[in-house]
């Protein structure tokens, strides 16, 4: 899902992901159909990877780590490509998505009343299903309940903090430190 959104959004030059999926995509019944299958993929790709103890950071992947027992039971099944299925079948059952950004991995869906997204929003409510797109940013996710980082999408932190950390060590060069606080936080 995420190399097709990736296709898209680089075609029709748009800033974000979100924006490619919420302004183009779901204006187009092919198209929305293709990511909505291609999402179901990637949905059940990470829980199986979850399951088989795939590195994961914040507070969702420490969720995900404790229950990894659960997990298992979901997709146990011989062969990775089997287990894929079950919890393809299980996500699908239960209406769970994973909602991947270059950053992350949410699982409003789970816990829909512990999106920071929507608590920032005043949209929090028990039927969420979805990130709230106009107040998702890194900064709001990096300590969300929902949010999982993994292997893959680590290199964004690390890139992010490189980023902000030279941004700080050149205002304090300068002599300027006091007046760059934000990257200093975000490092």
């Amino acid at each position: 899902r995420s190399n097709l959104l990736q296709a898209v959004s680089q075609h029709f030059k748009h800033l974000s992901l979100a924006m490619t999926e919420q302004g183009y995509a779901v204006d187009d019944p092919f198209l929305r159909g293709m990511l909505g299958e291609a999402s179901l993929e990637a949905t059940a790709d990470f829980f199986y990877g979850a399951s088989h103890g795939e590195p994961l950071a914040g507070r969702f992947g420490d969720l995900l780590q404790k229950h990894q027992a659960e997990l298992r039971e979901i997709g146990n099944a011989s062969d990775e490509k089997s287990s894929k299925a079950l919890f393809r079948k299980w996500a699908l059952m239960h209406d769970v998505r994973i909602f991947h950004t270059e950053g992350g991995r949410c699982g409003i869906g789970l816990i829909p009343l512990k999106a920071r997204c929507h608590d920032l929003a005043g949209t929090s409510h028990w039927s969420n299903k979805e990130p709230n797109y106009e107040t998702r940013e890194p900064a709001v996710c990096a300590g969300c309940h929902c949010y999982a980082i993994d292997r893959e999408t680590s290199p964004f932190w690390t890139a992010r903090h490189r980023e902000n950390r030279d941004i700080y060590a050149d205002a304090e060069a300068l002599g300027l430190a006091g007046e760059y606080r934000v990257p200093l936080r975000r490092a």
